[in-house]
């Protein structure tokens, strides 16, 4: 069973750093992991896109989970208002835990930067599939 379901809303923390998938504030534009603090921009809503992907909209803006141009390492996660599709995988051994990955390259995962680092503000960005729990996010549902 999967641990998404289309339409619903959840907040992902990241395994290794334990800080949520944030759209900051500051610029309504970069993805960070900041401390998890229940407001709208750490809500995620998985759009069904069709061939088992989603888009992944924040609740605070209406803005999509996308990347800043075509994947790679390194790439930026941002927010955008043009949807942009993504495989859920999810991870065994970690209970609710997936892999977030562009559906046009399924090569990379969604990663938090500086291997994991609970320091607020950390960048989200595209790195190369391996096994670092940095790329694993729990998803919790929000009501």
């Amino acid at each position: 069973m999967s641990s998404v379901q289309a339409n619903s809303s959840y907040s992902l923390t990241n395994v290794k750093g334990g800080t949520c998938l944030d759209l900051s504030g500051g610029d309504n534009v970069s993805i960070i992991g900041y401390g998890y603090h229940q407001g709208p921009n750490q809500t995620w809503t998985f759009q069904d896109a069709g061939n088992q992907t989603y888009n992944i909209k924040s609740a605070g803006g209406g803005q999509y989970l996308s990347v800043a141009g075509d994947p790679s390492d390194g790439q930026r996660v941002v927010a955008s208002g043009s949807a942009y599709p993504w495989r859920v995988e999810d991870q065994q051994g970690v209970d609710g835990g997936v892999r977030l990955l562009p559906a046009n390259n399924t090569n990379f995962c969604v990663d938090l930067a500086d291997h994991g680092s609970s320091t607020p503000g950390t960048s989200v960005q595209l790195w190369s599939r391996w096994d670092g729990q940095n790329q694993i996010w729990k998803v919790q549902k929000v009501q």
